[in-house]
């Protein structure tokens, strides 16, 4: 699964996120089980954009790295993966199979698997 963001004109345009587990869509996107079970959505990465001002800290990062838009545009992604870090490791999305209650973080792979790539 990989989410791209490339709003703006320099010439690193580009930032993919991804998390390399075959899970990950999943448990981002929720599943029905063979048995009719469900698994329920987490979708960390919409919270975790929906909750960054990312024009805001953009602004203020060129402002602070003297216009150097390139610096600011590396820096403002790699707080947004920090916001995605935090949502995958937030209660809540924890949830209950039936027979205990479970969260996302389960093994740690998911959120160690999280990639940022500049292109």
């Amino acid at each position: 699964m990989a989410i791209n963001y490339s709003k703006l004109d320099i010439a690193v345009s580009e930032a993919v996120f991804s998390w390399n587990v075959p899970y990950a869509a999943v448990v981002h996107e929720g599943a029905t089980r063979k048995n009719g079970g469900i698994i329920p959505a987490r979708p960390w990465t919409k919270a975790a954009i929906a909750e960054f001002d990312f024009d805001g800290t953009m602004q203020a990062l060129t402002n602070a790295y003297g216009g150097d838009i390139d610096k600011a545009f590396k820096e403002t992604c790699m707080i947004l993966g920090q916001k995605f870090t935090q949502q995958i490791s937030a209660p809540i999305w924890n949830w209950t199979d039936g027979k205990e209650l479970r969260d996302i973080v389960d093994t740690g792979a998911l959120r160690a698997s999280q990639q940022l790539e500049f292109r």
